[in-house]
């Protein structure tokens, strides 16, 4: 019987995101769910159901494949009868999963998740693609909204529906997500590496923000510069010009006949020129040049390629491609280059040589070269190519490991086994058995068609025979002795059977084998274009020499061998382990303990074999792999984003020295500086474990400028040739990265077609408002040209500001100021108006809307900076006139920040272009009551005011005054039972104005800092600086502008602004230039025991001055735990808001252990490694969870003391 579970709301074991929920079930179903409600057809529920508990669904019945809502109510029905024979309680709500809601689905799959792990016993094998007999579990199609439910983008209110995609989650609305179905019907269509609710266009260039999903591609198809560039207007002489430009060899023509035409829609008797131009690229081969130019790149040459099977000649070729990473598309691109024929080995390096000479590949950016033939011209083109580049790696031998390895130890010490073999595969292949166990014996084995030396080739077909004859040994045995006395072949192999010496080797081969076979069968399961699979290979080749050598070698020889490659360690006997301490396996120890009598005479000679066994298969492997054992842990470790804390900086040198980047000491430094700013990016909010490597590095890297030397040596491991390597699965990535998907559509469709078909789908709310979507170009705001406006539907949480943006068009230079300041929105921008005085408001009924005819510029729309009169310069939009009649020179501005509105002459308005008037790059520092500024924030996230009061307390300050804007109840209980009612309170910031300053003021000191949710490089649906909370950015710059003293006024005033590290580098920019000085970066660790890297902007003296620690500081985890608690780091990772981030990695162990078992930190242990004194939390009956929000979002306090210091000198103290 089932264990029954439910859900507890209050317990925080039961919540889970749907990242995890997703990754949970795409791991064990082996699928590639997206969202939540492709899941609903309850097609998964009756497999794990069949994973749970065998039988109890009888998997025949499912349909896995079908999009009927009829099929779903079987499914369930299915579902629902297993329930009641395993006495499940928990009903299954039927109705509301097929709606296709989120709730309904997210809370079913999150109790079936816990009912899964409460009822999971001991993990059998299980086979998910097997059990449903190879069908994939069909994503259901997303129910797309009729363009008829819409209501009119010009009328004011939001139209909610049912079916609608975007429901309210946490109280934001949920995009829609990228469907790769869609490329069914737009072959244009790819997924953007920006963000999951966005779709790249292939051809415009474009990434396309998705809000209605289907529909917003069947808009952007439809606009003007799409249409100019869809394959329907192939006829164009522009494009006829591109396909005749290209022009293939007969050779390269004969290869695309024979090995690249699987991909086309139609089949083809011969191939011609224009074809081939699809097969290799439009942009053949300028784009793969570019891209090489540009980047680091690999080469693959494959030799032998038959150009026709069916001819009596079998004339074969050389096929040569490359790899490099686009870093637009996130994925690692392979592209067909050259083909070429050759005689020998030394003509292929040759005619590889020209092939690099005639498209003018940099050798230089060379970084790897894979050889598929390695017998063959492996040595003659290694030679070739380190001619060229003396840094260039060849990975042909890493994959080859398995192969080689066990080919040179069976032909040099195991002759006596393979002559076995070879003799029961003969007798077997002349004469028949009646043991059907013996029949099975040679089944798929084709290794031993090689007579002269059977298997010696494959480690994967030995290792599976021999385990095989193991299994048999007692058949093989009781056959062989009863057959035909006259049979000397029969009596010969009988009497190596018995052996006792013959079946121990067999043993020991098998264990001494098993680490190969395992590294192979993980080479022939990788999926080729996964980079993750890169990452698992590259440790496990990283492990394999170490395994061998400590299966013989003492463990400092061991150290020795790896660092030094030196074959004569491993003749030395000294550093050789005594007989009785080899790597045998238990199975031989076993069998020596029961046959010690029989083995007496041969135990030594078998001792002496199995050492020299492991000594050639370990001089093998270090042979073949290309780098070393370091250097391939370290790749592996960089690669992996779990890995990155355990990279050092000296290591990542030396990778990049090994690779032939760093060349100069400060090639060193830079390169330093760079991996420790990737390290200290915090994982505040979990990145979804959905997430492809790739699009993982991609979002890093963008990070960085171009000229980046981490980047770039990222860009070098990215490129390196992956598994699976055949031939034929290469030339399709190759042919499948051209332009093939738009072969069909060249010939079949037209603009005409396209237009009728979404005309057919449309409403008259949509001939007069032409909507489309605003396009972004590689990460930023670009122009659009078209005439047509584009409304935009945007509301956010945190609002003080409404803001609806047209497309700017300024004459002054605000376009380029406007790619600096707001980069990275997410808002849709509306269409510009030409000029001021050609445009046209859009009408709206009942309101007297008027836009500016007067000539003076400053449009609808366009950001300006305005003066009125008792305030600093400010930035503003400029929007419609309403209400009475438009006075002349006259414009209404909505003001960034406050959202208030004013009239202002245009003589008080300068274009956004000015703001290098305002803000300057050179840091600047200015010189009785203390202000603290945190703006009004998202219930869930808190920010600890009362930090600053208390290291002026412990620092002896005597403060007057100490007033905080704070909302959150639970730290304002904090500060007030634990500071007396010392600290008084404003609620929302936004609220505060020139005259309440007054009225407090003057003040001495202003600190704070503003959320980081929507400037946080781990947030993908981060909106940057001026959108969302990252806007409330401006309040405290506001605070700061009214607070400075005027000119005249000598008073001391000082300021600090913090904010987080992992922000991308154009916000960090901007809010240098506001704040007109650079930030410093401090990390908590030097003074606690826990990471806490922070950026700190202010005038503070010596704030640039190093970390010391004090006597006081607790800087190692033991000195912070309880009696009785052992500490299993010396540092934590930063610790947030997120219980989970108490664990060291997301799979990783927990800090503390007690009794014996893993613990969490206790809340008074946090309160000491954040430098406050015990039970300083346990106020106002806080919970576990609250007092760790609290602290999460925290200030260390050893790093305020360390910045508060200096002001002893200017203030008063006790």
């Amino acid at each position: 019987m089932a264990m029954n579970v439910s859900l507890d709301p209050n317990n925080p074991d039961d919540k889970c995101s749907r990242y995890d929920v997703l990754s949970w079930i795409n791991e064990t179903l082996q699928t590639n769910f997206t969202q939540v409600e492709q899941c609903r057809s309850g097609a998964c529920f009756c497999q794990l159901m069949d994973l749970l508990f065998p039988g109890s669904i009888d998997m025949s019945k499912v349909k896995f494949e079908s999009q009927k809502r009829s099929d779903f109510k079987q499914n369930y029905s299915l579902l629902q009868t297993a329930f009641r024979k395993s006495g499940i309680k928990q009903p299954v709500p039927v109705k509301q999963l097929l709606t296709g809601k989120f709730r309904p689905n997210f809370t079913f799959l999150k109790w079936f998740r816990k009912f899964f792990f409460a009822n999971e016993r001991q993990r059998r094998e299980y086979k998910p693609v097997e059990a449903r007999n190879g069908q994939d579990i069909v994503q259901v199609d997303e129910p797309v909204k009729s363009p008829r439910s819409w209501k009119n983008p010009r009328e004011s209110g939001r139209v909610r529906d049912e079916s609608d995609k975007d429901m309210e989650l946490n109280g934001r609305r949920q995009p829609v997500t990228y469907d790769s179905k869609w490329e069914r019907t737009f072959k244009w269509i790819r997924a953007s590496h920006m963000e999951d609710n966005c779709a790249y266009c292939t051809l415009c260039d474009y990434n396309i923000i998705l809000h209605a999903g289907f529909f917003d591609l069947k808009r952007h198809q439809q606009t003007q510069k799409h249409m100019k560039r869809e394959m329907g207007g192939l006829n164009s002489s522009g494009r006829k010009k591109i396909e005749n430009s290209i022009s293939c060899s007969e050779t390269m023509l004969l290869f695309i006949q024979n090995h690249c035409l699987s991909s086309l829609p139609s089949r083809i008797n011969k191939v011609s020129q224009r074809t081939a131009s699809y097969i290799l690229g439009l942009n053949y081969p300028s784009d793969i040049v570019s891209a090489c130019k540009m980047n680091p790149y690999c080469i693959y040459i494959y030799g032998q390629v038959l150009l026709d099977a069916e001819s009596r000649e079998r004339t074969s070729c050389h096929v040569v491609l490359v790899g490099f990473f686009e870093e637009k598309r996130a994925r690692y691109c392979i592209r067909l280059l050259d083909v070429f024929q050759a005689e020998d080995g030394s003509s292929v390096s040759g005619c590889l040589l020209n092939v690099l000479q005639k498209f003018e590949l940099p050798a230089g950016n060379m970084v790897a070269f894979y050889v598929n033939d390695q017998e063959q011209t492996s040595g003659s083109v290694v030679s070739q190519i380190q001619e060229l580049n003396s840094q260039v790696i060849d990975l042909g031998g890493l994959y080859n490991v398995p192969d080689s390895a066990c080919s040179a130890g069976l032909q040099a010490h195991s002759s006596q086994v393979q002559e076995l073999i070879a003799s029961i595969y003969e007798h077997f292949s002349t004469c028949s058995t009646s043991n059907d166990n013996l029949k099975m014996l040679f089944a798929g084995i084709e290794g031993l068609k090689d007579t002269s030396a059977p298997l010696s080739h494959s480690c994967e077909e030995f290792c599976v025979l021999v385990q095989r004859m193991l299994e048999m040994w007692s058949d093989l045995v009781s056959y062989f002795t009863s057959c035909d006395e006259n049979n000397d072949k029969a009596k010969q192999i009988c009497s190596q059977l018995e052996n006792p010496k013959v079946r121990i080797t067999l043993m020991f081969l098998d264990h001494a084998l098993g680490p190969l076979r395992v590294f192979e069968q993980h080479l022939q399961q990788s999926k080729g274009s996964v980079r993750a699979d890169l990452v698992q290979i590259l440790r496990e080749a990283s492990g394999l020499l170490r395994s061998y050598a400590s299966s013989f070698l003492r463990p400092q020889a061991v150290i020795r061998y790896l660092k030094e490659r030196d074959p004569a360690i491993l003749e030395n006997s000294t550093f050789c382990l005594p007989a009785t301490e080899l790597s045998l396996g238990g199975v031989v120890e076993d069998f020596i303990s029961a046959r010690e009598e029989e083995l007496a005479d041969s135990i030594n000679v078998f001792h002496d074999e199995c050492l020299a066994f492991y000594k050639t298969l370990t001089t093998s492997i270090a042979d073949s792999l290309p780098l070393s054992d370091s250097v391939l842990r370290g790749i592996s470790q960089l690669l992996s984003p779990a890995g990155r804390l355990k990279v050092t900086g000296k290591s990542i040198v030396d990778l990049a020295v090994q690779f032939g980047i760093c060349s100069k000491p400060e090639d060193s430094a830079k390169l330093t500086d760079e991996f420790l700013e990737y390290q200290l990016v915090e994982d505040e909010e979990d990145t979804p474990s959905t997430l492809p490597l790739e699009r993982y590095w991609c979002n890093v890297l963008k990070t960085f400028p171009p000229e980046s030397i981490f980047k770039r040596l990222v860009l070098c491991f990215l490129i390196l040739p992956c598994p699976s390597l055949e031939a034929e699965k290469i030339f399709a990535q190759a042919v499948e990265n051209g332009d093939v998907a738009h072969w069909d559509d060249s010939s079949e469709e037209s603009d005409t077609d396209l237009t009728k078909e979404l005309d057919s789908n449309d409403d008259s709310s949509l001939d007069h408002t032409e909507v489309k979507i605003s396009p972004i170009r590689n990460g930023q705001m670009k122009k659009n040209r078209g005439s047509t406006s584009e409304m935009v539907q945007h509301s956010d949480t945190v609002k003080p500001c409404v803001v609806r943006l047209e497309k700017i068009t300024c004459q002054r230079g605000v376009n380029e100021m406007l790619k600096m300041g707001l980069r990275g929105s997410r808002a849709v921008k509306n269409n510009a108006r030409s000029s001021a005085s050609n445009s046209t408001p859009s009408p709206r009924s009942g309101k007297r809307e008027q836009a500016y005819h007067d000539g003076k510029g400053y449009a609808i729309g366009e950001l300006v900076w305005g003066k009125v009169k008792g305030f600093s310069w400010w930035p503003g939009l400029v929007v419609v006139w309403k209400g009475r009649a438009l006075t002349v020179s006259m414009r209404r501005v909505e003001w960034f920040g406050d959202g208030m509105f004013s009239e202002i002459h245009t003589e008080g308005l300068l274009p956004f272009a000015a703001i290098v008037i305002f803000v300057c790059a050179i840091a600047v520092n200015y010189t009785r009551v203390i202000f603290v500024f945190f703006p009004p924030i998202l219930p869930y996230i808190l920010f600890f005011f009362f930090v600053g009061y208390l290291v002026l307390k412990d620092l002896g300050f005597k403060v007057e005054r100490y007033i905080a804007s704070e909302i959150c109840e639970d730290s304002i209980a904090v500060g007030m039972i634990k500071h007396e009612g010392q600290i008084e309170y404003v609620k929302d910031v936004r609220t505060i104005t020139r005259k309440h300053l007054a009225e407090w003021g003057p003040f001495d000191l202003l600190i704070g800092g503003s959320p980081c949710n929507d400037l946080s490089m781990v947030n993908p649906a981060r909106k940057g600086l001026f959108e969302g909370t990252g806007r409330l950015f401006f309040e405290y710059y506001r605070m700061l502008t009214m607070m400075r003293p005027r000119e005249g006024d000598d008073r001391p005033f000082f300021w600090l602004f913090e904010n987080v590290v992992a922000m991308s580098a154009h916000d960090k920019a901007d809010i240098c230039r506001f704040l007109e000085c650079n930030p410093v970066m401090i990390d908590a660790v030097k003074v606690s025991p826990a990471h806490r890297a922070r950026y700190f902007w202010g005038n503070l003296p010596g704030m640039n001055r190093p970390l010391v620690t004090s006597l006081t500081d607790k800087v190692e985890l033991q000195d912070c735990l309880e009696v009785g608690r052992t500490a299993m780091f010396n540092k934590v990772r930063t610790i947030t808001t997120k219980s989970n981030s108490i664990k060291q990695g997301k799979m990783g162990p927990l800090p503390v252990t007690m009794n014996g078992k893993e613990d969490y930190l206790w809340c008074t242990e946090m309160e000491r490694i954040f430098g406050f004194p015990k039970h300083y939390t346990d106020v106002n009956n806080m919970g576990r969870g609250q007092r760790q929000k609290v602290l999460g979002r925290s200030w260390s306090v050893p790093v305020i003391r360390h910045l508060f210091a200096p002001l002893k000198d200017y203030f008063a103290c006790e």
